[in-house]
């Protein structure tokens, strides 16, 4: 099985440069996330959330810039910490997040559970108000 780690390398590129379709490739057919009381089931529809996270982003943004860093953690899941640089109307603000990715022994994703860290959410919504982006 390959590491952990460098699945979700391999995942968080993808969708750093919105290539979902390599994205979808790296998922188990039962693969599970959860986000923000959210539960989506399987590749089409867990790749439909980041897409449309991705779009809206897109819409919403005068610039979007995507970087991400993984790291493996002792239990062989891997945290990929994903740092969007967000721009509009002449500011600009710093979103990070973490996804906690499981593997399973056919080196496909089967679970992803994304964390919000703390101050992050509300600093978001600070910036959206000030730039006058429906959040």
């Amino acid at each position: 099985m390959p590491p952990a780690a460098h699945v979700a390398e391999r995942f968080a590129q993808a969708l750093d440069h919105e290539e979902y379709h390599a994205a979808s490739k790296l998922l188990a057919d039962d693969c599970v996330y959860t986000c923000r009381g959210s539960t989506y089931r399987g590749p089409e529809a867990i790749i439909d959330s980041y897409r449309g996270h991705g779009d809206a982003a897109s819409r919403d943004f005068d610039g979007i810039e995507y970087e991400s860093r993984v790291e493996e953690r002792a239990d062989g899941m891997a945290v990929i910490e994903f740092v969007d640089q967000l721009t509009h109307r002449g500011k600009s603000h710093t979103f990070t997040s973490q996804q906690v990715i499981e593997v399973g022994d056919d080196g496909l994703i089967r679970r992803i559970e994304h964390v919000d860290l703390p101050g992050q959410r509300e600093a978001l919504e600070t910036f959206l108000r000030e730039c006058g982006v429906q959040g």
